[in-house]
């Protein structure tokens, strides 16, 4: 995080495994953006890029304009064998920065808050050219700034460690998919991969904007195949004889990995869910209607 964010800082403004129990677990959403998003639907969410570097390595970061007023950006990074995937989300800037809370973190708020709720960092490293703190925990994939004011400048989330083992030979619930439904964007969110697929009437859903952004949107397609209207996946999971009528069965990929795959009989509008591991529990992948 360090050389981003002393470099764009110039542009804007001209734990230990005994210490788990109190930490946070990983987390794969920050601002709305989910961990493995495509790099299209990222960059459809801003105005301005600030940015854009490819290291020796291969990999691209980007860097968006989110607040000027508050000398806000928003960074992601693309390793170099999946360039069209996020592996990194960061968003940076001063308090009073407007963004969805980092369960229940934000620019600004003040360190002890920040360690009252993700626990004390397994190491604080001191950055001295932008003085600031980067407060990093072990086997977690979140980190954090802390400036002179003490308050949080920055919130980075990367990669997939910390996340709990996939759970074997147990079928996704659609119970509990069709309960998060009904409950509205930000539980759905939590059975969602980041680049799920949905194919009706010879379409196919994808997220455009950020994840949540897109759910809670009511206009958007994603929002309106997953929640309004007779036809939605909400309102078909939401009867019993749906769900019950439901045959799953464990899938293989041909280039490696499993997954899970519900089928409906015919006198359901859907023909089959696609679940796929991500960020440590089975996740809704692919929806298919008839």
């Amino acid at each position: 995080m360090k050389p981003l964010y002393r470099s764009l800082c110039l542009a804007l403004t001209g734990a230990t495994a005994a210490s788990l129990h109190a930490q946070v677990l990983s987390q794969r959403q920050l601002n709305g953006f989910l961990i493995g998003q495509h790099r299209d639907a990222i960059a459809a969410s801003f105005s301005t890029v600030l940015r854009v570097d490819t290291t020796s390595d291969g990999w691209l970061n980007r860097t968006y304009l989110l607040d000027k007023t508050h000398h806000a950006y928003m960074s992601f990074k693309f390793p170099s064998d999946k360039l069209d995937y996020t592996v990194s989300v960061q968003i940076a800037g001063d308090s009073g920065t407007s963004m969805i809370p980092f369960l229940g973190i934000v620019l600004g708020t003040p360190r002890d808050q920040l360690v009252s709720r993700f626990g004390k960092p397994s190491r604080v490293e001191h950055q001295d050219d932008v003085n600031t703190d980067l407060y990093d925990y072990d086997y977690r994939n979140y980190s954090f700034e802390v400036d002179s004011h003490n308050q949080v400048s920055s919130i980075q989330i990367l990669g997939d460690e910390g996340f709990a083992k996939l759970p074997t030979g147990t079928a996704p619930s659609l119970d509990s998919l069709a309960h998060a439904l009904q409950a509205g964007p930000d539980s759905a969110l939590e059975y969602l991969t980041p680049d799920v697929e949905i194919y009706r009437g010879g379409t196919s859903i994808s997220f455009r904007h950020g994840a949540l952004t897109d759910l809670r949107d009511p206009a958007s397609n994603m929002a309106i195949v997953l929640f309004r209207g007779p036809n939605s996946l909400s309102t078909i999971l939401r009867a019993p004889a749906a769900r019950s009528s439901g045959d799953v069965n464990l899938r293989v990929w041909e280039h490696g990995g499993t997954g899970w795959v519900w089928k409906f009989p015919a006198g359901v509008a859907i023909d089959e869910l696609v679940f796929k591991g991500h960020g440590g529990r089975w996740r809704l992948w692919e929806v298919r209607y008839r």
